[in-house]
């Protein structure tokens, strides 16, 4: 489960890493 949890966080980071919006 936390594994999970932090494969999100992962995915989570790099789209707002990609967003050119910051």
């Amino acid at each position: 489960m936390a594994a999970r949890l932090n494969v999100s966080s992962a995915t989570v980071s790099r789209a707002l890493n990609n967003n050119p919006a910051i």
